[in-house]
C-alpha cells in the first residue's frame, strides 16, 4: 500500500511538473535509461568524432562549447568527470533529418526541448551511453544569442561575435570548430580561474557566467 502511494505521488508530481513547464512555454521530452550524471566512459572520444562527423555530413554549422571545449583547450582531453559531449548550433536545423541520420548510426533521442515552439536542445545518447548534447542559440536584435531551458528562470545569453565566426582546434587528429576568440570566451564563460582544473563536476549553473540574472 505504501509503495502504491509513493508511485502515485511521483506520478502526480510528474504530471504537475509537465503542466508547469507548458505554462512557462516549454515542451520537453526527456528520457534516459541510465544515470545521466555518470562520467564519460571510454567511448566518449569516438562518440565526439562520430557525432560531429554526422553533423558535418548533414551540413549543420556546429561548434564545440562548454565543458567539451574547456577540456580540449585547457588539458588536450575530455574532462574525466564531465558527463556529456557539448555542441552548439546557431539557428534552426532540419530536425527530422538530423534525428533520422543519428538513429541510423545507433543513437537515441534522450531530450528534445522547445521553448515557445523554438528548439533549444536536442540530446542524443549512443549505444554505449555517451551523451551528445546539442544546444541551440537564437539571435536577437540586441547583439546577443539566447538559449532557454527550464532549469533556469530566464535563460542564457552571450555575444553574437563568439558565434558568428569560428576558431578551430585539432583533437585526436580531427579539426573541430569552436567559438571565435576561444580563450577570451573561456575566461568570460568560466571566470579568470578557467585554467585551473576542478576535481568534480558541480552544478553547471554555478559554473557558467552567461546566465540571465
Amino acid at each position: 500500500m505504501i509503495s502504491l502511494l509513493r508511485r502515485l505521488k511521483r506520478f502526480v508530481y510528474a504530471v504537475r511538473a509537465r503542466w508547469v513547464l507548458r505554462y512557462r512555454g516549454f515542451n520537453d521530452f526527456y528520457s534516459f535509461p541510465f544515470e545521466v550524471s555518470d562520467p564519460l566512459n571510454e567511448h566518449a572520444e569516438a562518440t565526439l568524432e562520430e557525432g560531429c562527423s554526422l553533423l558535418e555530413s548533414l551540413g549543420v554549422d556546429y561548434f564545440l562549447c562548454d565543458g567539451t571545449i574547456l577540456g580540449i583547450v585547457r588539458d588536450n582531453r575530455l574532462i574525466p568527470h564531465d558527463n556529456d559531449i557539448d555542441v552548439c548550433v546557431v539557428g534552426a536545423i532540419d530536425v527530422p533529418r538530423v534525428k533520422a541520420a543519428f538513429a541510423a548510426r545507433g543513437f537515441t533521442v534522450g531530450r528534445e526541448l522547445y521553448y515557445r515552439g523554438v528548439m533549444q536542445q536536442l540530446i542524443f545518447y549512443s549505444a554505449e551511453h555517451v551523451i551528445f548534447d546539442i544546444c541551440f542559440w537564437h539571435k536577437k536584435g540586441d547583439g546577443y544569442g539566447y538559449q532557454f531551458v527550464p532549469e533556469l528562470k530566464k535563460g542564457r545569453r552571450q555575444h553574437d561575435h563568439y558565434c558568428d565566426s569560428h576558431d578551430y582546434v585539432t583533437f585526436r587528429g580531427k579539426r573541430y570548430p569552436t567559438h571565435a576568440n576561444i580563450k577570451q570566451w573561456l575566461q568570460e564563460h568560466y571566470g579568470d580561474d578557467w585554467t585551473i582544473p576542478k576535481q568534480v563536476k558541480g552544478d553547471w549553473r554555478l559554473d557558467v557566467k552567461d546566465i540571465i540574472a
